[in-house]
């Protein structure tokens, strides 16, 4: 009997979508897409001038005044993005149209007096105009950020956006300086510390390429390519639609760097495939969101948290991709176990032979992508210019692409794919600009104690080093458990197990784990 939920599924449409861009929750039309188009090339131009060192129209920026111009363009794109009451697209409102123009002129305000602000100290210091700017652009950052971000993040950056306001009234370890809150607004906009810190720098110089590039992939083919190829490779096995699923999300994973167009690319695909295959809803959904969110994990493109971590270490973004290539793999590795399990107890069959596309032709149709794929890595690894390889890569895509029929550009899918690229960067500005800091080792920057910052912080970071050293085996040991175990045992077996794992990682715990008698608390 066939399934109801598989005669609904609207698959060409989901197909177009991955393709095009053009879902109905982010199409927006008028004079708000034309805004939303010539403020995206404007930045790219921005962007493409300063990191190539262009000097269009004898135009040369300093860091400040550049990441001033770029975030603040974005941050205003925000507001008619993304609408007051949640969701994307659809008709700016007046309100959405003052919070533009708000974003507008406090951004150039900034940019003007950025020379100003360096050389005379803004963050500690700044003239009574630049204080209540600053205090207007951060209270238009948090508003950004509700909407991007959604109500959760908000409250959680506000918190700590304003936490020096009040640290003299918060108990120990954690009290510090009290500072005004006309002290502490400019420091978040006016220093190289907060808003326009590590995370910003890192956008403006290396994240806006890759952002890009996986935007342009996204609207070209390169989904349907990484489906096809999925499917020549796996889907004839058993459980194959959903081993097309994890196959596909880490092939497009590691080429965008994003889990929500991963999902909308593969997912649009895979999610029917698996359903009508004997995959339950839930299982379908649960594997392309696991298998789409591990692609943000997967080199050479990455989450832009790497790059952060690139700009934070001072080391080379390609660092940072091998140390992440091990871990990726085996996040792959144990989820195909487990479907691999899950489908042998369930007798769940791979995809009939006649639906599956020919891997020799997949290769040949799809050889621009590999050849972009090759120049990519080569620039990166070989090269190590991680700032300008996404632009060569993203330019090489776009004229090739062009003498493909399938998937040639007209105006109504370049419009459709510059609004992409604009949402995607407008709201990864909002969140970046409203700051992140990891909890531990800033907490131990802050509140070093009797020791050094350096040394409390070194500290820190080998604390944290062998923490993640007993996770990567407690994740290899579970991902061995969850794969066969857990899925071919019955339930009495299942609850064994569990029951002697809880016994052993008690007596772990209790007995090796236990404080040894003198030690210090860390």
């Amino acid at each position: 009997m066939t399934d109801p939920d598989t005669l609904r599924a609207p698959q060409p449409k989901f197909e177009e979508v991955a393709i095009d861009g053009a879902t109905p929750a982010e199409r927006i039309s008028g004079v708000a897409r034309w805004v939303v188009v010539i403020t995206t090339l404007l930045s790219l131009v921005l962007v493409v001038n300063q990191l190539f060192n262009l000097q269009l129209f004898g135009i040369v920026l300093i860091d400040g005044r550049y990441l001033y111009i770029l975030g603040g363009m974005f941050l205003a794109l925000t507001f008619l993005i993304f609408q007051a009451r949640g969701g994307k697209g659809g008709e700016p409102t007046l309100l959405d149209w003052v919070l533009f123009a708000a974003s507008v002129g406090t951004t150039g305000y900034l940019a003007q007096t950025a020379q100003q602000n360096l050389s005379q100290g803004w963050e500690y210091a700044a003239p009574e105009t630049a204080q209540y700017v600053s205090v207007i652009f951060f209270f238009l950052i948090l508003e950004a950020t509700r909407r991007a971000g959604g109500l959760g993040l908000f409250l959680i950056v506000t918190l700590f956006a304003f936490y020096p306001t009040f640290a003299g009234h918060v108990p120990d370890p954690f009290s510090g300086f009290q500072s005004t809150f006309l002290q502490t607004v400019p420091y978040h906009i006016y220093s190289a510390e907060s808003s326009f810190g590590i995370p910003m720098k890192a956008f403006g110089g290396v994240v806006i390429g890759f952002i890009l590039f996986g935007a342009v992939l996204q609207r070209t083919g390169g989904g349907q390519f990484f489906n096809d190829l999925a499917l020549g490779l796996v889907g004839g096995y058993r459980g194959g639609a959903a081993k097309v699923s994890i196959f596909a999300s880490g092939f497009m994973g590691s080429m965008s760097g994003s889990v929500i167009s991963n999902v909308l690319t593969t997912g649009a695909v895979s999610i029917p495939a698996m359903r009508k295959t004997g995959f339950s809803a839930k299982t379908a959904a649960a594997t392309e969101a696991c298998a789409s969110t591990g692609g943000v994990l997967m080199p050479p493109i990455m989450g832009a948290t790497a790059f952060v971590m690139a700009s934070f270490l001072s080391r080379p973004y390609v660092e940072i991709a091998l140390a992440a290539a091990i871990p990726s793999l085996l996040f792959y590795w144990g989820l195909f176990a487990q479907i691999d399990a899950y489908s042998a107890k369930r007798g769940l069959r791979g995809l009939p032979k006649p639906d599956l596309p020919r891997l020799r032709q997949v290769m040949i149709e799809g050889w621009p992508y590999i050849f972009v794929f090759a120049l990519l890595l080569y620039m990166m690894i070989g090269l190590r210019q991680e700032s300008s390889a996404p632009f060569y890569a993203t330019a090489l895509l776009l004229v090739v692409n062009q003498f493909r029929a399938s998937h040639r550009l007209n105006l109504s899918r370049l419009g459709n794919m510059i609004v992409g690229v604009g949402m995607g960067l407008s709201e990864l500005t909002a969140i970046l600009l409203a700051g992140a800091a990891g909890v531990h080792v800033g907490r131990r920057m802050a509140f070093p104690g009797d020791a050094s910052i350096l040394s409390a912080t070194a500290e820190a970071g080998r604390r944290a080093a062998l923490v993640m050293l007993g996770c990567v085996f407690m994740l290899i040991f579970a991902a061995i458990l969850e794969a066969f175990p857990r899925q071919l045992a019955g339930p009495e077996a299942r609850a064994i197990i569990g029951a002697f794992m809880a016994i052993a990682w008690t007596a772990l715990f209790v007995l090796v784990g236990r404080e040894r008698k003198g030690a210090s608390a860390p």
